[in-house]
């Protein structure tokens, strides 16, 4: 999902929960960190849940699983190649600071 549909997915759940909620939330702040988002639509659908409302209910599984569609990339292994002798620390830094 791109950072247009991320915002215009938060755009739509902060409408409806002003609407059905009367809880006014920051969308930018929705759509740009996890921790947020992930408290928003959680109140969102325990609201829905509760009502019945299953458009809220909608909104709020759609911003939750475009972060969940957003999984941080897999770690790189370290590159381990031998450091040529020309770039070999000194005896100076190996030692300690000051010599």
């Amino acid at each position: 999902m791109t950072a247009s549909e991320m915002l215009a997915t938060a755009a739509h759940l902060h409408v409806a929960m002003r609407r059905k909620m009367g809880r006014v939330t920051d969308v930018e702040w929705m759509a740009s960190n996890p921790a947020y988002a992930e408290a928003m639509t959680r109140l969102a659908a325990d609201h829905a849940a509760t009502q019945g409302d299953e458009d809220l209910l909608k909104w709020a599984h759609k911003l939750a699983q475009a972060w969940a569609d957003l999984a941080p990339p897999a770690p790189r292994a370290p590159r381990l190649t031998a450091t040529p002798a020309a770039e070999a620390p000194t005896e100076r830094y190996v030692v300690g600071l000051r010599c």
